[in-house]
């Protein structure tokens, strides 16, 4: 289901936000030179959003903060800002129930190095319609489970409570599930205890109680709702070991996801679970989970009725000029009253609280120009609204406009900083939250420009 709209959303397959800018999900792309390509060096985090409310936002932004920090990657955005572009992301597709992703690779190493530290990190987002692992029509009988000869990868090996895309286990299982006539998979340690499945962490109603994995698994979220709802309702849950022989005399089991809840198992290795139906303490759980979504405790409004404009949809009245001339970078507010970035570090338009801050030397092939600098931060956001990077390489254009730039001009600059016009945003800190994370994409695309050959780093 889609949020209304006079017009309609304009990217309803899906929205990304990627190098500063949101895009229809049908355009975002990923240099194949990422390692989070190459070698899966990333983490990332899912959140849904269900009838127009992200559920449990703050806890999966705590989550994807810890594994951040846990593999030393930098998104380049606060917290605030990272909550603002995914409400960005569904406020443009206009969706109500969506699948909303966020991901912080390594990023790319400079040309001829293996170096890691020489790596910049790459953040970026998605919202796409609402995915399920088992559909609803699916969860109404339950689904094949198969409990796989694979073992997951140890723990000592990679973290499992770092969301992570090391899945070539999880897929060949799966794969082999399908030959058993199974919709889903579990996997065992090296000790033959189940871990999870393929993003769903699973729980087994045996001998009175449920059991899940207490380790070697993601702590996922669903996992901890219904942990926390069988607890309010009176029901035993124990975090442990979970044994084969224990799914298979279990009377219900269940698997527990971000896509699709809390989803009913009826059958195991081709054998019935219990009656061989769903059994009614999963079918209370689920509608507890679901109910779960209308409480303001847990559950966030999504922000649709914040002006879309972000990075990347800016409105188009006035406009700040960003370009090259000299040794620093050139800021034109509204066509006019330049300020120059010099190698002495960062300078301010004052006037509109534009704040730039010098971070790396940059040469361009033509005209013997160079630019300086990253934008850093961006504030008063009544009267400095937004800032996209633009991708097009240096041109002589700029010498030929007195070393200004015209963002207007194919390939004329590095980056145009656009002023939103009208009156001040009613919600300054989550304003001020996406002005950084503009400022943020920005800084990344000079990155690239550079990793391109487009520019050139100086020492």
């Amino acid at each position: 289901m889609r949020e209304p709209g006079a017009g309609g959303p304009p990217w309803p397959g899906g929205a990304a936000w990627m190098d500063g800018r949101y895009c229809p999900i049908e355009d975002a792309r990923i240099s194949v030179l990422d390692l989070g390509v190459t070698r899966s060096d990333c983490t990332y985090d899912v959140v849904h959003v269900w009838q127009g409310r992200f559920y449990r936002l703050d806890t999966h932004l705590d989550r994807f903060a810890a594994s951040m920090a846990r593999l030393r990657l930098d998104p380049g955005q606060d917290r605030a800002g990272i909550e603002a572009i995914l409400h960005g992301c569904v406020s443009h597709a206009g969706l109500r129930d969506a699948f909303v992703s966020m991901t912080c690779t390594r990023g790319r190493i400079p040309p001829g190095s293996r170096d890691l530290r020489a790596a910049r990190s790459n953040f970026y987002c998605f919202a796409v319609p609402f995915v399920w692992i088992s559909s609803p029509e699916q969860q109404e009988t339950g689904t094949r489970m198969w409990i796989s000869d694979l073992t997951r990868i140890p723990p000592q090996s990679v973290d499992p409570t770092v969301k992570n895309y090391h899945w070539l286990d999880l897929d060949l299982a799966l794969l082999d599930a399908y030959d058993h006539d199974a919709d889903q998979v579990v996997l065992r340690d090296l000790s033959g205890a189940i871990t999870e499945g393929p993003g769903y962490n699973v729980f087994a109603h045996v001998d009175g109680r449920w059991l899940t994995p207490g380790h070697g698994t993601l702590a996922g979220i669903t996992r901890r709702s219904l942990i926390e709802l069988a607890r309010e309702a009176g029901q035993r849950v124990d975090e442990g070991c979970l044994s084969a022989d224990d799914l298979l005399r279990a009377d219900e089991v269940l698997v527990t996801s971000t896509a699709g809840g809390v989803m009913p198992v009826t059958v195991v290795n081709g054998a019935p679970v219990g009656t061989g139906v769903p059994g009614p303490l999963t079918r209370d759980l689920k509608d507890r989970y679901w109910a779960r979504h209308q409480d303001p405790r847990y559950s966030t409004p999504v922000r649709y009725e914040e002006p879309p404009g972000g990075p990347g949809r800016l409105p188009g009245a006035g406009g700040w000029s960003v370009a090259v001339q000299g040794p620093g970078l050139v800021l034109v507010p509204g066509g006019g009253g330049a300020v120059g970035v010099d190698d002495q570090g960062p300078a301010a338009l004052v006037d509109h609280h534009l704040v730039v801050e010098k971070t790396q030397h940059y040469a361009a092939g033509q005209a013997g120009l160079a630019a300086v600098g990253q934008v850093r931060d961006v504030v008063d956001l009544a009267r400095a609204g937004g800032l996209a990077a633009a991708a097009g390489p240096l041109a002589a254009a700029a010498a030929e406009a007195g070393g200004v730039a015209d963002p207007g001009r194919d390939g004329a600059g590095v980056a145009d900083v656009q002023r939103q016009a009208g009156p001040a945003q009613p919600a300054p800190q989550r304003a001020a939250a996406q002005e950084r994370g503009q400022a943020a994409g920005a800084g990344q695309q000079l990155g690239r420009l550079a990793d391109d050959g487009l520019l050139q780093r100086l020492p």
